[in-house]
């Protein structure tokens, strides 16, 4: 049933720069902003559904609860620890993305910036940025990019993502909660009985058909993330003399050539600059407290605020100075000028 499982899914419309190399990849600021800098491993994610307390509205919530395989930075010790960050799934075929909040998934590897957990929508210092992953003991930033180099503290990243880094995958819905959907249930029933199904009859079709994730995948231009540089075709070396000739215009296509490089930095290689910039750092760290999944889910209001208003100031009128009056009264008189008529003239 392609057309019954048609779920909408709303996630953050934009693109990231190609190259990384802005106060989002400011390493110290990290470090210092940080309360645990950790290497860890995802275990389980969970998603809920909160509530305001007035009423209106839903924020589906995840909570990821990692395994800390390295303590670089903090005083934790607890071998897991469970973060919330705002957005996920809805349960009812929907996906929230918040902007600048990372989607963590089981089974990820990341070296994780730490603060606030659970006081703000994101866990990690700078949110997004506070992530660094970590693929086959190579490192790129929150992401995907490859951190090329490291350079005045900070990680240069560029480049396409790996695919393992392309796919986010979310439960998907159980077909009740599909009715729940407020962009579906008005038209589930009718696609339904135009099939000639009962509702049961179209449950077991859901439930043997429909796949068990929901699949999000990136797909990236490769022209934006381009590291060549235009070389001309080779040509003939032009004779040597006075009989030199002029060369054929080329039409053959520009050849395009990349740099040398040895791909994403060695995590170790990050790891000793964190561990440097962690034993010069003079903020204070405290012990992370895991966030129980189970928690009552209800958030306060979101304050809205309606148009700015706009101060009107009367300014005084200015003074016109003898100087200025000398000078408009003889312009008046000058018999010259054409916009102007003689002082006292009718």
């Amino acid at each position: 049933m392609a057309l019954m499982y048609s779920l909408v899914v709303s996630t953050p419309a934009g693109s990231h720069s190609a190259v990384a190399g802005g106060q989002d990849s400011n390493l110290s600021a990290l470090v210092d902003g940080s309360q645990l800098i950790a290497l860890t491993t995802v275990e389980e994610v969970q998603y809920r559904t909160a509530t305001f307390s007035d009423g209106n509205g839903m924020m589906p919530v995840s909570f990821v609860t990692v395994r800390i395989d390295k303590v670089f930075r903090g005083k934790q010790t607890t071998q897991r620890l469970t973060l919330r960050f705002m957005g996920g799934p809805d349960g009812m075929g929907g996906v929230m993305g918040i902007s600048g909040v990372p989607t963590l998934q089981k089974g990820d590897r990341d070296i994780l910036f730490i603060t606030g957990n659970g006081e703000t929508r994101c866990a990690l210092v700078h949110c997004e940025w506070g992530r660094y992953r970590i693929l086959k003991d190579r490192v790129y930033n929150t992401h995907g990019f490859p951190v090329l180099s490291l350079a005045k503290n900070y990680a240069l990243a560029r480049g396409i993502p790996p695919i393992e880094f392309r796919v986010v995958r979310f439960p998907s819905p159980k077909f009740d909660d599909l009715f729940k959907n407020p962009f579906l249930k008005g038209e589930l029933p009718q696609m339904i009985q135009s099939r000639g199904l009962t509702i049961e009859q179209a449950r077991a079709q859901y439930e043997k058909a429909a796949p068990k994730f929901i699949e999000l995948k990136k797909e990236y231009d490769a022209r934006d993330f381009a590291l060549e540089v235009p070389i001309p075709p080779e040509t003939a070396p032009p004779q040597q003399g006075p009989a030199l000739k002029k060369l054929p215009t080329l039409k053959a296509p520009v050849r395009l050539q990349r740099p040398a490089f040895n791909g994403p930095i060695q995590i170790n290689e990050f790891i000793g600059l964190i561990g440097k910039l962690s034993r010069t750092s003079t903020s204070v760290v405290r012990v992370i407290a895991s966030i129980d999944p189970a928690m009552p889910l209800v958030f306060k209001p979101i304050p809205r605020s309606g148009p700015p208003k706009i101060t009107r100031t009367n300014r005084p009128a200015l003074e016109e100075s003898d100087a200025d009056r000398a000078w408009r009264e003889a312009e008046e008189r000058d018999p010259f000028n054409p916009g102007q008529k003689p002082l006292g003239a009718k």
